[in-house]
Parts: structure tokens; sequence; C-alpha cells
């Protein structure tokens, strides 16, 4: 590309709602587009220079007659800068949070002018949110308005404490000037509680307990099959107390059975059981219900880069600053590595790496399988992304090789997927073959020889989207398996065409490294909610509450707000029942659904129960099946079931004597996995 380029002067007036933002775009024919005079010093990111001219009520007004840089183009599927901000100034969100403090429709407009070209410049008036922020949160997959809202919000406090000090223009009556100045600062004060209670920057002083503590971090970062986590166990196992933190219950037993199978007393912690002997100082937990009340010697974090994760993300930020361990090990892929060391300076720990490498060899194929069926073999998992395909390849796989299969989706209980993981494992048994989604990729242990990618897209719920980089890598990284039959592990795709970025990714070691994670998620805690409810408005909605302290909060660029629509889903089905704010607040944070109507009516049932203080026994909410059903329509019905169950049992460690039934509950979910278990041998046969 030339490093000249001649750029004639370009005028775009984007309205938004009742502000309109002038960007002019203009470089000199003969400058160097690199030359350091043309590029804002944004940090230690550098951006050409795009001057936004404000005005309002339809008047423009011009600060400079040219920018120094061209503008940037969105990358494809993205968003512009001033695409962000002319949508951000027009927002519902905005005009709701004016419309709250009653704050006056010019001083609006006029602070959202100062701040959108205060973004758009990387001047102090942006708060923080300078426009490489904007961009980076959009790169990342978040919603750029959450970095503008709070910021946009202290600007505008700062401006509603000048008006109140302003005298008036010559004319305004005194009074109307008294009764301005005192509905400025009272907004002003307002919005300064708010905001000091949504403030999410510092997350390491939520744990003071952690932070008294000279904590030792020990990251042992890998690849799948590289022995991380069995390194990190191996010094849980030796100490005096502590506790292993996983993503999933079936690898919390599983740690707490190989354990006490090893003469290793340990409890079992997880939302749902609760296995505690006295006396005994270790436990297998699922990371949420990490004890971080307890000193302990060793604490071991898996699967840390689950960090990022959009929903859960904030339980690992959770047990990383917060569990008071003298050693804590954390494992996970090196694009977690960074963020880590970053969390732990600022919480003054020390911190240490130790790698992994592969401890099998992994080898992609030269071509595909050309869509044939009958090339598949013994030990091969074949990878899809939906239940209908899962089962219509199994119907197929079958019909055409006579070899039985086993299945493993995401829905699935992980007590029945253990199950499957068995059956494909068995050397001596009938299933030969598996067939998964990506739930295959995390706290299974399977005996894979080859994977076989059906497809490289897969529906995220909105629309179809290429599998990440990072995604071929952890999935087509199950197959070999160190000490087995299957040591060497290959990979390959079902279609021709899609072997070319399969190899590209596997073979490309460099781009692993260089992908790294950027932030890690959180969660407001009860007592911040608490104290936020308490300066707002009598009446307001759990579900407003929420809303309104995720359009506040304030956050740096090493966290993110974990998504809350599950949450805000749930607080308006519980909004008619009668309950305190901290019954809310625990069953918006239960293991419920958004979207499966059969466990929200039981979770409404259910509230309604906490409401009254009445006993409620899982036979009012759960009816299982005589018989394991055989059409994919009563399976999802069956597994809606199950997840009652789970909620009810949840519910009864946090209840105990509005859900009592325990023994009765546990009875329950064990008679719905096995009937799952049969259900998935029958369903899509003919």
């Amino acid at each position: 590309m030339s490093t000249t380029a001649s750029v004639s002067a370009a005028v775009t007036v984007v309205a938004a709602g009742s502000s309109r933002l002038l960007l002019s775009y203009a470089a000199a024919a003969s400058r160097p587009l690199h030359s350091p005079a043309l590029w804002s010093p944004c940090g230690s990111v550098r951006y050409p220079l795009a001057v936004w001219c404000p005005g309002s009520c339809g008047q423009l007004y011009q600060r400079a007659t040219f920018s120094t840089g061209p503008p940037i183009p969105a990358p494809a599927g993205r968003r512009s800068l001033e695409d962000i901000l002319s949508h951000f100034a027009a927002s519902r969100d905005v005009r709701q949070r004016l419309n709250d403090l009653g704050v006056d429709l010019k001083l609006g407009r006029e602070t959202m002018d100062e701040f959108c070209t205060a973004v758009a410049e990387c001047t102090p008036a942006a708060q923080g949110a300078y426009r490489y922020e904007v961009l980076r949160a959009q790169a990342e997959g978040r919603r750029p308005e959450r970095v503008l809202m709070p910021a946009f919000l202290r600007l505008l406090r700062k401006r509603l404490l000048q008006a109140g000090r302003q005298p008036l223009s010559s004319g305004a009556a005194g009074g109307s000037r008294e009764t301005a100045a005192a509905s400025s600062a009272a907004a002003a004060e307002q919005l300064d509680i708010l905001l000091r209670l949504s403030d999410l920057r510092s997350p390491g002083e939520w744990y003071p307990e952690a932070r008294q503590l000279r904590r030792r971090v020990i990251m042992h970062a890998g690849p799948t099959n590289s022995g991380k986590t069995h390194h990190a166990l191996r010094r849980l196992r030796d100490c005096g107390s502590g506790v292993y933190a996983g993503p999933l219950r079936l690898l919390a037993h599983e740690v707490y059975e190989r354990l006490n199978g090893d003469g290793v007393a340990c409890n079992l912690l997880t939302g749902e059981e609760r296995r505690e002997t006295e006396g005994v100082p270790r436990w297998a937990a699922t990371v949420e219900m990490t004890p971080l009340g307890r000193r302990l010697e060793v604490a071991v974090i898996d699967e840390v880069q689950m960090l990022s994760d959009p929903q859960r993300g904030w339980a690992w930020t959770q047990a990383l600053l917060g569990v008071q361990a003298d050693e804590v090990h954390v494992c996970g892929e090196e694009a977690a590595v960074d963020l880590v060391r970053r969390l732990c300076e600022s919480s003054g720990d020390e911190f240490e790496v130790r790698r992994y490498q592969r401890l099998t060899p992994l080898e992609v194929e030269e071509t595909g399988m050309s869509g044939l069926l009958r090339r598949l073999r013994y030990g091969d998992c074949v990878i899809a992304f939906s239940r209908r395909a899962i089962f219509d390849l199994r119907r197929r796989i079958e019909e055409k090789t006579g070899a039985q299969c086993a299945v493993v989706y995401g829905n699935l209980p992980p007590e029945v997927r253990a199950e499957q993981a068995r059956l494909f494992n068995d050397p001596n048994g009938k299933h030969a073959v598996m067939i998964a989604s990506d739930a295959v990729g995390m706290g299974l242990n399977l005996n894979i020889r080859r994977v076989v990618f059906t497809s490289l897209a897969k529906f995220n719920g909105t629309e179809t989207v290429p599998l990440s980089d990072s995604q071929i890598r952890q999935i087509g990284g199950r197959a070999g398996r160190f000490r087995t039959a299957n040591e060497v592990g290959f990979v390959t795709t079902m279609h021709n065409a899609d072997i070319k970025r399969v190899r590209k990714v596997m073979e490309d070691g460099a781009a692993e490294n260089a992908r790294k994670l950027k932030s890690a998620g959180l969660f407001p805690t009860l007592e911040q909610v608490e104290r936020f409810a308490r300066v707002l408005p009598k009446g307001e909605t759990f579900s407003t509450l929420l809303d309104k302290f995720e359009a506040l909060a304030s956050l740096n660029g090493e966290f993110f707000l974990c998504n809350l629509e599950t949450q805000k889903s749930v607080a308006e089905l519980i909004e008619p029942v009668p309950l305190s704010l901290r019954d809310r607040y625990t069953l918006v944070s239960a293991p419920t659904s958004a979207t499966d109507e059969a466990v929200r009516r039981a979770t409404l049932r259910m509230a309604r129960a906490v409401s009254a203080g009445t006993e409620m026994h899982p036979d009012e909410v759960v009816r299982l099946p005589a018989r394991p059903p055989i059409t994919d329509e009563a399976l999802r019905e069956l597994e809606g079931a199950h997840k009652v169950v789970i909620l009810y049992l949840w519910l009864s460690y946090r209840y105990p004597t509005i859900f009592p039934a325990q023994e009765a509950a546990s009875h329950l979910k064990r008679r719905a996995e096995e009937l799952i278990q049969d259900s998935l041998g029958l369903v899509g046969k003919r």
C-alpha cells in the first residue's frame, strides 16, 4: 500500500436524534499517512484522528476546517465509530437516563455533542471512553454502549454541577434561576451516588481477606491433552487443605471420586449437591461454589480461560481474586496467560507460568472424507452443531455402517454425557462412533482416534457464524489420548473443501500463541445491588434495577459486565410475586432458563412458595414419563423436567424448610437421567 495518499475533503452529516454530528475528513496530498502528525496519541494504540463538529437544534458549527487523517473503514460485520456514536446518541436508554434524572433537554444535547466529539478526538471529556476503547469492545464481542454510557454520565454529572453554579442570562427570573440550580444539583448528587455504587473498576478490593495474604499464583498453561490439570491436582492431593474449582459438576464429581479413591478425604460442593464430612479439609467444587470464606493452603481453578465467558466469566474472576489460598494453581489455555498475569499484578499477587506441551501427536489428514460415511472407523468422533443434525447423522451412520453411535450434546445432563462417554470408551462395547456437538470439548475423557468436522459453522442463536480458530483447535485437540490405544490423534473433515482451513488452524502454533484474552467477566454482588436499590425511587422493579445497574456500571479495560439478559428475563417473570430484594437476587441467580417454558413455569411456582413460606415437594412441579420418549420433542420435555429437578435441589440448599425433599428430588434426578439415557437409543430411529 502506498505511504502517501490524496484524500479529497469529505463531509458527512449523521442525524442522531436531536443532535447532528458533522464529521470532516481531509489530508494534504503530499503528506505520508503514517506521519506522526497525522495520528492521534490515544494510549498505546494509534488511530487516524477525526474531528467531530457538534451542534444542536439543527445549528452546526465547525471547530476545525479539516481533520488530519482518513476515515477508518469498519471491518466487515462491524459498525463504524460514527455509526456507534450516532446510534448511542439517539438511543432509548440515553433518553430514559436523562428523563429519570430530570435533566434539561438542552443540557442533555450539549453534553452528548461534547461527549461524542471527545470520544472521537480522545480528549479528557471522553471520561476514558476513547475511540480505541469503544472499537476494542466491539471487536471483542461486547456492546460498545457499555463503555459509552457510564462515561457519558460521568461527564453529565460534571456539567450538571456547573449548571447549578452558573448565572442565568440577563432577564432570567431569580426564582427560575434558583429552581434550575437546585434541580441540577439534585440530579448531579443522585447521579454521583449511582455512579459510585455501580463502580466495578477495582474488583480485587471486594475480597479484603484475600488481599491480606501473600498469595502465589501458578498458571499451568497448555493445550488439550498436555497434563496441565494433572500436575495441579497432584499439589492439591499432597496439601493440608484445599479446593478444586471446575466448570462442570461432572468434573467436580470426577475429582471427588479420584481423591477419595486414592485415600485422600475430600468433600463435594456443587450448587445441587453437597457431601461434606466434618474435619475434612478438601473440597471438589463447581467454580461458582468456591468456598471463598475458608482459609486454605492450595486452590486449583480449572479452565481459567473461562474468565472471558460472556455468561459465566464472573465466577472465574471471583474465584481467582477472592479465594483465600497461599497457592492458587490455575489451569488453562495459553491465551489466558497475559490476562491472569495482569489480574495478579493488580491484586498484588506473585505470578508464575508453567507451560506444557501436548503429550500425544496430532495429525491433520491430507484430504477430507468426500462426504462418505462408509469411511468412518472405530474410535471416530463426528462433530455436528444441532440436535437435528446429530440424530440424523446417528440414523444414517447406523444404517450405512451398522456401527452403533454414542451421542453427546450440550442440553444433556452431565451424568448422561458421562455414561455416553463410558459406552464409547469401552473397547469391548458396541458403540464404535461418537456423534457430538462442541460440548465434547470440555469435561469428558474420551478415547477418540479421529475428530471429523461435518461443518465449520454453527448457529449462535441468531445467525450461522463460522467457528473461531480457538473452537476448531479445542475440538480437534480432543483426538488422541495419552497412554491409550489412540495415542496418535487425527483430524479431518467430512467435506473436502473444509480441510484446508482446519489444517491451517491446527498447524499454526504462532496464531494460537498470538490469540490473547483481553478482559474478565464480573457480576454485581448482593451487597452492591442492595446499596444501589436504596437510592432508586421506590417501586422500581428488579429487572429495571438490573437494567440501570448494567447501564451505569463503570469498568476498566480489564473487565466486562457479564450478560444479564437471563437474569433480567427471570426478574420480569417473578416480578408479580411479593419477594424481598435478597430473595429476588437469589432466584435470578438460580440455574433456571430464559427460554424453556416448563422451567419458567416451575420457577414461578417456586418463587410463590418462597414468598408464602410454604413447603413444596418436587412432584408438585415435575412429572416424569413411565417409559423413555421415542421422539425428539418428548426428549426435550424430559430434559426440561431434569432441569426443574436440578433447580429444586439448588433451592433446597438455600431454602431448606421450603424445599425439604432432597432425597425425593435426588431420586427423580437419577430416574430422569436413566430415561434420557434410554431415550437416546430410540430417538431418530425409524
